[in-house]
């Protein structure tokens, strides 16, 4: 169960990082915002 739950977490940080990678083709000006996105997702409580 625990593999299947990190599995599960992995599939959401990568569903972020990808509506991330659209910010950065959709403006340039995301640079900021997508850093403070990476922090919030580095401070998130590892289960």
């Amino acid at each position: 169960m625990w593999k299947d739950e990190r599995y599960i977490s992995a599939v959401e940080r990568g569903k972020i990082y990808a509506l991330l990678s659209l910010q950065i083709q959709q403006s340039k000006e995301g640079d900021a915002a997508i850093q403070e996105q990476q922090k919030k997702i580095d401070n998130l409580p590892k289960t």
